[in-house]
């Protein structure tokens, strides 16, 4: 299915015109999606159902891929596992898990645009730094844009 629901809250009036101030601070490396197919089960969200175009028509989410992506299947603890448990049990609702279909059982978060916060956007910024370190990378360089 293409066409969002009906009862989706998704557009702005003014689609991708506007951008709410918590975005501005965030750094190049978190990117944004736009969300061109939907589900008929609720709740769904496949990597495959956002795109990196922001030209096409949808609603506009936050990819929060590569600092929360992890294998569901692996039991051993990851930096990118911790961001996620910790952001999505301190803003319960707000994210969505989006389910990577390249890899089975991995998932990540991401979060629509119009949901962002500068209490959300604080704590994004925070774990990207802790899980970035944790990784071993630097989070002030700026070879982090060809990150996934």
């Amino acid at each position: 299915m293409t066409v969002p629901p009906t009862t989706d809250d998704e557009y702005w009036p003014d689609g991708h015109g506007s951008m709410p101030a918590a975005w501005w601070p965030m750094p190049d490396d978190i990117r944004l999606q736009v969300r061109t197919r939907y589900s008929d089960l609720p709740d769904l969200l496949l990597s495959g159902d956002l795109s990196d175009r922001l030209s096409v028509p949808g609603p506009l989410y936050v990819s929060l891929a590569h600092l929360t992506r992890w294998d569901t299947y692996q039991r051993v603890e990851q930096p990118t596992r911790t961001a996620y448990q910790a952001l999505a049990g301190q803003f319960p609702g707000r994210f969505d898990t989006v389910h990577h279909t390249d890899r089975p059982g991995t998932v990540s978060l991401a979060m629509r645009l119009h949901r962002l916060t500068d209490r959300v956007a604080a704590a994004i910024l925070a774990h990207r730094h802790a899980t970035l370190a944790a990784l071993g990378l630097d989070p002030t360089n700026p070879f982090l844009l060809r990150m996934p």
